[in-house]
């Protein structure tokens, strides 16, 4: 059994595709995290807020999303979400 890893446990992918949302959800959870992949910006930002994960990894070109969107969002609530 490989040790979980060190640092941040619990990770939000917020992904589009299902292939690339499945082999990352796949990598991270045999390395040890706790994963949650959401498949658009509206629930990422969502789970982001309500979940509070130690990590989000963040697709650049969601439909209709950008990083930057996603960012901007979180700086203008009080909640701590980091995208």
């Amino acid at each position: 059994m490989i040790a979980p890893a060190t640092g941040p446990k619990r990770i939000l992918v917020i992904e589009d595709n299902p292939d690339l949302a499945y082999g990352l959800r796949n990598n991270l959870e045999i390395e040890g995290y706790e994963v949650e992949v959401a498949k658009d910006g509206t629930r990422g930002l969502s789970r982001a807020r309500t979940a509070n994960p130690d990590l989000v990894v963040l697709d650049l070109m969601l439909p209709g999303w950008t990083a930057s969107a996603c960012s901007a969002r979180c700086a203008k609530t009080a909640t701590a979400c980091r995208c």
